[in-house]
């Protein structure tokens, strides 16, 4: 029994042919600022190392590009790979879908659903006891007018 084909994207934002692009012009400007030295340290004259100066700035433009070029794809890859995996789950939360959120949610104040509040060692949130933050933990009962609320169980 086989399972069944499912088309897989790479779990990677580069394509092979980003890698070559980025291997063939590194290569490129190395081979260029290498070739620019040995010329220039054959020289003491000035006038005679400008040329070679000039050919070394634009291998280094070239790497540069190269790299530019490497993480924006990489970039772009991983908007689109983003905004896929949002339009499946049909996500319509403003900051999930920005990844901006403007202020801290405040804990919301209301009372708890069993009656009781309880917080663990080191917790700063009363949490509801069916809490998953606190389920397995040993905890003890809040006994504060109005301590802050979990923002999760909301109690």
């Amino acid at each position: 029994m086989t399972a069944p084909s499912r088309s897989r994207r790479p779990s990677v934002p580069w394509s092979p042919n980003d890698l070559v692009r980025l291997v063939v012009l590194s290569l490129l400007a190395i081979t260029g600022i290498g070739i620019a030295w040995y010329q220039t340290s054959g020289t003491g004259r000035l006038s005679e190392q400008l040329s070679w100066l000039n050919l070394s700035i634009a291998s280094l433009v070239v790497a540069s590009l190269a790299n530019l070029m490497w993480i924006m794809n990489g970039r772009r890859s991983v908007g689109l790979r983003r905004q896929e995996l949002l339009d499946r789950w049909d996500i319509e939360d403003e900051r999930v879908t920005t990844g901006r959120f403007a202020v801290e949610p405040e804990p919301p104040v209301a009372a708890p659903r069993s009656g009781v509040l309880v917080r663990a060692d080191g917790m700063a949130y009363a949490h509801d006891p069916s809490c998953p933050l606190v389920i397995g933990k040993e905890t003890t009962v809040v006994t504060e007018a109005s301590p802050p609320l979990c923002v999760i169980c909301h109690p």
